[in-house]
């Protein structure tokens, strides 16, 4: 990563399979969202962009699989240094003791569900709770050819939710990720499904209704790499 110095790195992971869908939504949801952090959503075009992350590897010999929601958000510091700045909305494992793990000792919005995914060509990624669809994603293959093909590297410094009644400016934290490896990337077509359910427990997913969140490209990958620090206060130097 492009910066003098990092926390140390509290997790890597390869091969990670990985089916990452770069979309776009109406701003003000997010804007909303965003302000209590004391962030504001980057602007594309007038749009939020968003990272909806959909992974399957191993910590440890034990298979996992992760679904994450995360907007692109104003930092142009980090810009300066080669990082893409995202808040974390919401995440999902399908190991229990995993999704304990990351909210009680990283601090970061787990839950635990089950995803089915596959990064193969006809890619698709879908989230259910207790059988009950929360998302719904699937890229119609057929007749379609990259828009490029080769070394994708994303150095990402990540904001988390604050606890509620807390000052984000004092008591906000963050980790740092980077996610490489040889990937294919696509322009979306109108034969691709990508639904989301409103659920109770998941408020992002109404929220990514309401904002009319719509595919830009998809990027899958299958012999990725992830790596992710410990997490810090947003201070943090």
């Amino acid at each position: 990563m492009p910066v003098d110095r990092l926390p140390k790195t509290a997790a890597e992971v390869h091969p990670v399979r990985e089916v990452l869908l770069v979309g776009e939504a109406d701003l003000e949801p997010f804007a909303k969202l965003l302000a209590s952090e004391g962030l504001r959503p980057a602007e594309f075009s007038r749009r939020a962009r968003l990272l909806i992350s959909t992974t399957d590897t191993k910590f440890y010999g034990v298979r996992f699989r992760e679904f994450s929601v995360s907007v692109v958000v104003e930092n142009d510091a980090a810009d300066a240094n080669g990082l893409t700045s995202v808040f974390l909305i919401q995440a999902i494992n399908t190991v229990r003791f995993f999704a304990w793990v990351e909210r009680r000792v990283f601090s970061t919005p787990y839950a635990h569900a089950r995803i089915a995914m596959s990064s193969a060509p006809s890619a698709f990624a879908n989230v259910d709770k207790q059988g009950t669809p929360l998302v719904r994603m699937r890229m119609d293959s057929v007749d379609r050819k990259p828009l490029r093909q080769g070394e994708e590297h994303l150095d990402c410094q990540v904001y988390l939710p604050t606890k509620p009644g807390r000052d984000p400016q004092q008591h906000g934290t963050l980790f740092f990720a980077t996610l490489t490896g040889t990937a294919a990337v696509y322009a979306p077509s109108p034969e691709d499904e990508v639904t989301f359910h409103s659920h109770g427990e998941f408020p992002v997913l109404q929220q990514l209704i309401d904002a009319n969140c719509r595919p830009v490209e998809w990027l899958l990958r299958d012999f990725g790499r992830h790596k992710k620090t410990k997490t810090v206060a947003r201070d943090w130097s």
